[in-house]
Parts: structure tokens; sequence; C-alpha cells
């Protein structure tokens, strides 16, 4: 389509990236650059504000010790795996390889990224039974375990085993565009001193960086929860308060469905996964809610599989359906948002007719723990065979209580079964807060590329800086060479002024939004527009709320980052994944809307640039400050500037400008 179309090469940065001016790093200066990598991240954190924006309180992680006795000061060593090194207990070793004998009910546990064969026997990983498969070319399977999430134990399961774990290339290379990437995988070498992309951890004391480590934790009451799920698949709803390990028993529970075990049960060849949680999806970026198919095992942290394309091969995930959903305004769209379940879970009833597996709920924790009958609401348009709520079974206050009642209550009138199995809290809390896991997530999503074509086919990722991203240009009013391409913008959450509309979304993430929705259609060039820029925008009711595009009638198509505005020729310029390119062509423009405000603000795309920069100077270090103060990003200052902006020992609520 002429109108919507991706900017030329040669006039992709208004303000210039510089990166074509960089001069080529000698091998000296490579050398030096991986030496001082850890020093240069720690310097880069202190020297550029990369915390959550001071505007969104950063939520809690699935695995924070909100209850632990840990204090800030030090961290408490716990055994990770029960396999020690013997020459009993090992079958072969090479710079690129190991393999290992593992007994029944044996424990290993790997940090970094491996790939994995099984050669003899069966194991549980992450609750996935993966066997040998007697065939001549094994099965091999990618396996992700960072610093920043409980480390993965593999456990034996027959009674002598044979695991291979095979080396493999970095893990996801972008690292040198934001420090959140640093030095979260293996930091331990191997023989002749070559970096091996693994290696054994066998206690968290143990990690030669001395970051938190956290195993990960299943007791037998999950593991006999999961079973009794896996044995009589329908549709199972996993709930509780937040922090207490939902999306971890959900994980578990997906990858045992898909795997089997054994000859006793067989695997399934896909699940139907429904994710509620807006704030840290499981598949696919945040700020949206969603239906997807799973195909393949999850056996790592969500920034390492951005997204499921929309269209997909029947090996590999997809999702079916997503609406857009505020992040941190959920409550003031909660009939919005039910509309939404009810819609999600009719395209589940239609998929599964021609597909059929059982359906797997993830719903956020939000709406258990501040008002339970919004948890109920979800229940009753789901309707599931089998509720699972996770919680403290032995303090149990008054308030949990009746939580926990109104659950029962409903649900026993209703014919659903619930089960009630422990929270689990880390016994570490870990270096990177959901805030922070949410950007990482964010920021594969924009560089991935899409898979690599050898096995196990994997993400790729672009490791360049986000300003070298050619962006496409979304025309929004008809000029002489060009039509419109999309209705207009949509803002949900937080009320914007119009006059201020421009300023505000500019360096924001926006959901593009295709509907069907004939009262929004009906509004294509007849929307009201703003005084300076001219941008058309849907007006709000006397409470500043906009109303959102019907469900049933709308579907989410990607999460874009808007670049710029070109005001003289009436253009959005709009950064989208590569690997999403091909649906994007297809919008239409008569049925597209842009819906802001459901996202955090990607912070990380800011520093991209000064961060990729600064790790291609000879002298990192003493270049630090010199290339921060030299910096021309817009929205990006030294932290140390921000902390003096304030006064009267009231902290500077920083927002974004436009330079």
């Amino acid at each position: 389509m002429p109108e919507k179309r991706k900017r030329n090469n040669d006039s992709v940065s208004a303000q210039g990236t510089g990166e074509d001016n960089v001069k080529p790093m000698s091998a000296v200066a490579a050398a030096k650059l991986r030496a001082l990598q850890p020093e240069i991240a720690d310097a880069v954190q202190e020297s550029i504000d990369i915390s959550p924006s001071p505007l969104v309180d950063p939520e809690p992680s699935d695995f924070d010790d909100n209850e632990s006795s840990t204090s800030d000061d030090g961290l408490r060593s716990v055994q990770l795996c029960t396999w020690r090194y013997g020459q009993d207990h090992i079958s072969s070793e090479t710079e690129s390889e190991l393999t290992v004998f593992l007994q029944r009910n044996a424990t290993i546990s790997m940090i970094g990224c491996f790939d994995l064969v099984v050669l003899r026997g069966a194991i549980n990983v992450n609750g996935a039974n993966l066997s040998a498969t007697g065939k001549e070319v094994p099965q091999v399977h990618r396996i992700y375990v960072p610093s920043i999430s409980p480390i993965t134990v593999i456990r034996g399961l027959d009674t002598r085993n044979e695991v291979r774990f095979l080396d493999c290339e970095e893990a996801v290379p972008l690292s040198d565009l934001s420090p959140l990437f640093a030095n979260i995988w293996n930091a331990s070498t191997s023989l002749k001193n070559r970096k091996r992309s693994f290696s054994l951890i066998t206690d968290s004391d143990a990690d030669p960086w001395n970051r938190p480590i956290a195993p990960e934790l299943a007791p037998e009451d999950w593991l006999r929860q999961i079973e009794e799920c896996a044995n009589n698949p329908s549709t199972i709803l996993v709930g509780g308060m937040p922090t207490s390990g939902k999306s971890m028993f959900a994980r578990r529970l997906i990858n045992r469905c898909l795997t089997g075990l054994g000859k006793s049960a067989r695997a399934m060849s896909a699940v139907y996964f429904l994710d509620l949680d807006p704030n840290k999806p499981e598949y696919g970026p945040h700020g949206q809610i969603s239906l997807a198919l799973i195909c393949e095992l999850n056996l790592g942290p969500s920034f390492t599989r951005p997204s499921p394309e929309n269209e997909s091969s029947e090996n590999f995930n997809k999702i079916l359906h997503a609406h857009s959903v505020p992040t941190n305004d959920l409550f003031n769209y909660w009939s919005y948002f039910i509309a939404c379940v009810k819609h999600l879970f009719r395209v589940y009833t239609d998929a599964q007719r021609q597909q059929p597996a059982p359906l797997i709920v993830n719903t956020p924790g939000s709406i258990f723990s501040i008002d339970v009958t919004l948890f109920i609401d979800v229940l009753a348009q789901i309707k599931p065979r089998q509720v699972v709520l996770t919680g403290d079974l032995e303090a149990i206050d008054e308030l949990n209580a009746a939580r926990l009642d109104a659950v029962d209550t409903f649900s026993r009138k209703s014919g659903i079964t619930v089960s009630h199995i422990p929270a689990q809290y880390s016994v570490n809390k870990l270096s990177h807060s959901e805030a922070q896991l949410r950007s990482m997530h964010m920021l594969s999503y924009f560089h991935c590329t899409g898979r690599s074509q050898s096995d196990p086919r994997q993400f790729t990722f672009n490791s360049k800086s986000i300003s070298s991203m050619t962006p496409w240009e979304f025309c929004y009013e008809e000029t002489s060479y060009a039509q419109q391409t999309f209705i207009g913008i949509l803002s949900m959450g937080e009320y914007i002024e119009p006059s201020r509309l421009s300023h505000v979304l500019n360096g924001s993430l926006v959901k593009l939004v295709e509907t069907e929705d004939e009262s929004i259609i009906a509004l294509s060039n007849k929307l009201p527009r703003t005084q300076k820029y001219r941008l058309p925008y849907f007006q709000g009711n006397s409470d500043g709320m906009v109303a959102p595009p019907e469900p049933a009638t709308s579907r989410v198509v990607c999460t874009a980052l808007l670049r710029a505005w070109d005001p003289e020729n009436r253009i959005a310029q709009l950064l989208i994944p590569k690997s999403l390119e091909r649906a994007i062509r297809r919008l239409n423009p008569e049925k597209t809307v842009l819906i802001s405000g459901c996202c955090d603000h990607p912070e990380w795309a800011y520093t991209e640039h000064d961060y990729y920069r600064l790790l291609r100077r000879e002298d990192q270090v003493s270049a630090t400050t010199t290339v921060l103060q030299q910096s021309q990003s817009p929205w990006v200052m030294p932290a140390s500037t921000i902390k003096n902006m304030g006064y009267m020992n009231t902290t500077r609520r920083v927002r974004k400008f436009q330079q």
C-alpha cells in the first residue's frame, strides 16, 4: 500500500544515529572490551537512569521473597542440585559439550544457555518430561537459564540416565544495548580457558560474580496437582495472590501436557493458553491479554521468546487473538476487560472444535487480592472445570479466609472443583524487578528478526541500536500525495489534553488495532483534530475516558514505538518489529486504530544508542561520562542531574519532552 510505507534508509534518523561514523575496533580493543564488560555495565547503570519511570510503581515478581527473612545485606546459601563432578558421573567432556550420568531423583543445575539431548533414560525439566527417542538423530532442546530467573533443576526419572549439554551461541545478544542484559549468563570458564555458554552451579553462593541466585521450587504438592490436572485435561484456571507462583505453576503444567509421562500418559500436540495478566504476559508484549495456541515447550524466560507470530507453522506457538488492556488502569476498564475475556473464551470454543486441546488460564493476582468479586466475575465467564489457587495455607487471616470462602461458595454452586496449593517464594531476591523484566521483554520484542533456519529453530535478534531501524510511515491526514492510513488515536488510561497529545505520545508505545466496529469505522475522516499537528483523536466522555473498540470486532495486530512526528507531511513514524512486518502490510487503513496508554514508557529505547556507542569506544571506562554528557538523545540525561532537580525535599516527576 503506497500510503503506508517503510521510510527510505537514507533518511532514517532526524537526529542522526552516528553509528556509521564509529571507527572499527582493533583486536586489542575488542579483547579489552570483553575484559571490562562487568565494570562498564556497572558504570553505565550509575550514569544512565534506567530505573522504572517514577510515575509507575514497579510491580513485584512471582519470585519476590516478600516473606523471607533474607536481608538486603546478605544472601542465603541454598543447594541447587545433588550432582557433583566425579569420574563415575561424567561420560565425556570437551570444550563444547558435557555428557553426564544422572541417577533416579538426582538433580543437576546449569547456568547459562545450552542445548540439551537425552541419550538414555528420561529427565524432568521445568515440568517437561523428556526421554531418549532412540532415533539416529536425537531431539535437541534449547534451554535458557539466566541468573535473573530461578535456576532450572534437571531431575533424573529412570534408574540410569545419560544427558548431554551442548554449547550454543549467545542466547539473546542485546547486552550492547542495555545493561539489563549484561552479566546474566554463564560466568565461568571451561577447558583451555575457553568460556562455555553454560556451567555447573551446585550452590547459590557458588556464582563467580556473586549474583543473587535462587533455585526453582516445585514441592510435592505442586507435582501431584500438576499430574491431576494433566490426567484430566479440560479448562483449568490458575489464580491466587500476587507473587505466589501462579505463572510458574502454569508454565510447568503446560510443559507437562506437551510432553506426557512416558507410556502412562501420551503427550498432547498443543495446549490453549488464555493469558489474562496484562502486566507480565507469558507470550507477547505487556499491555494486552491474549489467547495463544502453545506447541513449544517453555524452557526460558519470556524475553527469549518475545512474541509468537500471528501466523506460524503448526510446530510453533501462535497468538490466535489479543486485546489491548491498560497495564496500570485495569479496574477503570473492568467492564471492557470482562467483555474481552468473554470474547477470547468464545474464540477458544470455536478453535477447539477444529483442534481439540485443553485450556489453561492464568489470571492477574491483583483481581484476587483487591476485590475477590472481580475474580469471581472471571470464573463466571469462563466456567472452568477446575480452579487451582496458590497461597499461604498455614497463615490465613480473616480477609484471606473470606476470599477463599467466596470462591469456594461460588465454585460449589457452579460445579467447579477448587484445589489449593502452597505459594512459592524465593529464598533469595533476584536482581531484576518485574518492571525491568518487562523492559527486557519489550526490548527483545522490537529487536526480534524472526527465527533461525537451523534446528532448534530459535528466535534471532538484531543487536544494533533501535535508532538504526527504518521506521514505517503512517499518514494521519490525507495530503496531495498520500491517503490517510489509520482512523485516529484512541487514548486509554489517564486522560490527555488534545493540545498535549503530540508531546505525550512522542516516544511512547502504541497498539496497532484492527477493528470491524462500524461505529468506529464511520468516524474515519470525521474525528476532531489537534490544532498544531492536526492529529485525529477520539473524544472522551465527561470523565475524560474514551470508549475502547468492541472486543468482538477488534484485535491487536502488534505493538509499535512512535518514534517521531513529521507534521509537515502529516506522518507518524512507527518502529515495528521486523518479525511482524508482514502483518503490517495487510492492514486496512479504514479499519486501523492507534491505541495509546496500555504500556510502560520505553526508557530502554531512550538509552540504547548511548550505551551502544559507549561499548564501541576504545577507552570504555574513561569515556562513560563524556559519552553521556555529549549525548544528543532525546529524554536522556545522567541520573545525577535528575537528583538535583527536586526542591523542598520533593522528588522531581520527570516526564518526556520533545527536543
